[in-house]
C-alpha cells in the first residue's frame, strides 16, 4: 500500500461525470440476500451510491467509461506508473489476450464489497479517488476454493475470507497487488471511488505465458519469458 501516491481529487471525479456522466453502465444492488444486477447512467449510479435514494449498497465495476484519454486528463496517474520498472509489456500479447479495458472504474456505497477474487497473473493497481476501502488479502500462494473466470487465471469464489493481511486506504493511497493474491474490497465510506488497472512487467509477463499456455492445453515446457530485446523495445 503506497500513502499519499496519487492526489485525492474530487475534481477528478466532477471530471469523470462531466465527461460520461450520460453513459450506461451496470452496478449489482446488494441491498437484498443475493445481488441483483440492474443498469442505468453513471449519474444514477453515483446518486446510489451517495446514499439518496435506496436502503442498501450498491457496487459498479466498469471497464467502458474510463478510456485512456479521459483518464489522462483528469491528470491524477500516480507518477511511479512512468518509471522503467512498471514498464508495462501487454503490447507484446495479441491484441485478443490483452486486458480488457485500459482502466476499471469502481464506485461503491458504504457496505458494499466485492466477491473475494484473483486476478490473472499481472501485476494489479487501485487508485482510491474518494472515500475509504478496507482490503483484505491472502498472499500468493494461499489455497483457496474458487471457480475460473475466464481463461487466464482468473478465479472467484463466494466463500467468507479467512486469515490474511487486513490495510485501508485513503483518497490517494494505490494499492499494488502481486500476481495471485486472492483479494476482496469493502467499502468502508459513501461514495467510495477508484482506478484500478493492470500492467504486466518482467516479472509478471512469464507468468501470464504460462498461463496462456496452460488454458491452450499445450503440454508442459521449460521456463517461459520474453527475449530480453523485446521486452526493452
Amino acid at each position: 500500500l503506497l500513502r499519499h501516491a496519487a492526489p485525492a481529487s474530487q475534481l477528478a471525479l466532477d471530471k469523470i461525470v462531466a465527461a460520461a456522466g450520460a453513459s450506461f453502465v451496470q452496478w449489482e444492488d446488494q441491498s437484498g440476500s443475493c445481488p441483483r444486477l440492474t443498469g442505468g447512467s453513471l449519474s444514477s449510479c453515483l446518486s446510489l451510491c451517495q446514499g439518496n435514494k435506496q436502503d442498501g449498497p450498491v457496487l459498479m465495476q466498469d471497464s467502458t467509461v474510463l478510456s485512456e484519454a479521459l483518464y489522462s486528463r483528469l491528470g491524477v496517474r500516480p507518477a511511479f506508473l512512468s518509471t522503467e520498472a512498471f514498464k508495462d509489456l501487454s503490447e507484446l500479447l495479441p491484441k485478443e489476450l490483452r486486458p480488457q479495458g485500459p482502466y476499471w472504474l469502481l464506485m461503491g456505497g458504504k457496505a458494499a464489497r466485492s466477491r473475494l477474487h484473483k486476478h490473472p497473473p499481472w501485476l494489479g493497481w487501485d487508485q482510491l479517488l474518494t472515500g475509504h476501502k478496507r482490503w483484505r488479502i491472502l498472499p500468493p500462494g494461499a489455497e483457496h476454493v474458487g471457480k475460473p473466470f475466464g481463461s487466464c487465471g482468473a478465479m472467484v469464489s463466494d466463500s467468507n475470507m479467512k486469515g490474511g493481511f487486513v490495510a485501508d486506504q485513503h483518497a490517494g493511497d494505490v494499492m499494488l497487488l502481486p500476481p495471485g493474491c486472492w483479494q476482496q474490497e469493502v467499502f468502508e465510506s459513501s461514495p467510495t471511488i477508484s482506478v484500478a488497472s493492470q500492467l504486466l512487467d518482467e516479472e509478471a509477463f512469464p507468468k501470464m505465458l504460462e498461463q496462456l499456455h496452460h488454458a491452450a492445453g499445450l503440454p508442459p515446457t521449460g521456463a517461459i519469458g520474453v527475449p530480453a530485446a523485446d521486452a526493452h523495445r
